[in-house]
């Protein structure tokens, strides 16, 4: 327990007091470079980690997180330190009948569970106009599907995507900032990179002698506190997550809906899917006009298992 507090507290420690400050950093350097996850995109899930049970859940494997975990363990015990690939990691996974098609999955999930950090893109997009933009991540997934997860949510413009599994290079011990510093003919002194990770981003950068910038892994986004009871925990701290990465402060409207409207109909939903089951009903009717998007919640929401449901119009 004080393992993962102090983790927390480091991960979610910022070197800026807010982004503004950010825009006054950068002026003197001519290169700005990013992090990508949990920097520039957020992914909709509690942990990354999580993203698995979401493969699982969809290839149908039992307990796909802990396995897809281990394997990833077991591929990197043979790197020094270096990057693995997706393929690496499946290689550890080819027990799993199908494993090809289970790693297209979890690539298209990841592509599917990613969204924008609505709290650096305006700064992103500034320094695209003003400044050489790189793009570095120390990550697995192969290049066409993190391209895919940058188009999907409009971060273009930057100079270069960088991606350590091609590098063999990592950020956390310095050698691929070094490697980027010597491939590209750029003066340390001229470029500042920015990310959320203590080791990766932070000191990884410094061992090279390049000036970083920490922001928060994990920035509460909501003005207020909102608590929700459902079925189990594990729907509950996926949708705070989902609900912290998509609220807008721009609009009060956007944010009633993500924060209040939305959360009502999904329990309401929740509850609604495992009553109908325990009472064994043949079809569920929603009446007309109320009932619309109550219908339309249930049918996102449900799958193969739950009853059939009709939008009822009385005449």
């Amino acid at each position: 327990m004080l393992k993962e507090c102090v983790h927390n507290q480091i991960d979610n420690y910022s070197t800026v007091n807010n982004y503004k400050e950010m825009y006054k950093i950068i002026e003197k350097y001519k290169y700005v470079s990013f992090d990508i996850f949990d920097t520039l995109v957020k992914r909709d899930v509690p942990k990354p980690s999580d993203i698995f049970n979401i493969v699982g859940s969809r290839t149908g494997i039992s307990d796909f997180k802990n396995k897809r975990v281990k394997a990833e363990e077991m591929a990197r015990q043979s790197t020094n330190g270096n990057e693995v690939n997706l393929d690496d990691i499946y290689s550890e996974l080819s027990y799993i009948p199908n494993h090809e098609i289970v790693k297209k999955v979890e690539c298209q999930v990841e592509i599917e569970e990613c969204v924008i950090n609505k709290d650096i893109i305006d700064f992103f997009n500034y320094c695209v106009k003003h400044k050489n933009v790189l793009i570095i991540t120390d990550m697995y997934l192969p290049r066409h599907t993190i391209e895919s997860i940058l188009s999907n949510n409009q971060i273009y413009g930057y100079d270069e995507l960088i991606i350590s599994n091609e590098e063999n290079s990592v950020k956390s011990n310095g050698g691929l900032f070094e490697k980027i510093l010597s491939n590209h003919g750029i003066d340390y002194r001229s470029i500042i990179h920015i990310g959320n990770s203590m080791r990766a981003d932070y000191i990884g950068a410094k061992k090279a002698h390049i000036k970083s910038i920490k922001i928060p892994t994990y920035k509460n986004r909501s003005k207020e506190s909102f608590k929700y009871m459902f079925s189990n925990q594990v729907n509950h701290d996926y949708l705070m997550s989902f609900i912290n990465n998509h609220i807008d402060s721009k609009s009060s409207y956007y944010n009633f809906g993500y924060q209040c409207f939305g959360p009502l109909l999904y329990g309401f939903i929740d509850w609604l899917r495992d009553d109908l089951k325990k009472s064994k009903f043949d079809q569920v009717l929603f009446m007309a006009r109320d009932g619309y998007i109550m219908k339309k919640v249930y049918d996102q929401v449900s799958d193969k298992s739950d009853i059939k449901a009709r939008y009822f119009v009385s005449i």
